[in-house]
């Protein structure tokens, strides 16, 4: 009453089939009974069931391109709120430098009690000293 070992048999050791997945549990032998043999039925159809449905998902085109969308969406967002933080980072530095560079200025330029600097004015006078002599030069020039 024993089965030959066929390589249609789940049992045979050299099946693609039972060698893919060696948690499976063996089918119940010749001697087992009948709860024995319903709950390998019953398991069967369970990884049948999970099998079927694994299936189906890959062939679900269009819900595997709407979760794909959902990932790249994600990723992206995940992107952008990192860019905004460095920018945001970037931007209060600049802010600190530039107030640094504000107070350097008014250091330079006033006195401590607030007032200008004398050469400051001097120094803008000759400027404007410098300026009218050459526009002066260019005029006589093409004239």
């Amino acid at each position: 009453m024993s089965e030959p070992m066929s390589s249609n048999n789940p049992a045979n050791p050299t099946n693609p089939a039972s060698a893919a997945n060696p948690a499976d549990p063996a089918p119940p032998g010749p001697d087992a009974s009948a709860d024995e043999i319903e709950a390998d039925i019953e398991a069967t159809r369970e990884q049948l069931g999970e099998t079927v449905d694994a299936l189906a998902q890959k062939l679900d085109v269009k819900s595997r391109a709407k979760d794909k969308v959902g990932e790249v969406k994600h990723r992206a967002s995940a992107q952008v709120g990192e860019v905004k933080q460095r920018a945001n980072a970037q931007v209060d530095s600049a802010r600190t430098q530039g107030a640094a560079w504000v107070g350097q200025a008014k250091d330079a330029t006033h006195e401590g009690d607030g007032s200008l600097k004398t050469a400051i004015p001097v120094a803008a006078g000759a400027g404007v000293v410098v300026l009218a002599v050459v526009a002066y030069l260019v005029w006589w020039r093409r004239r």
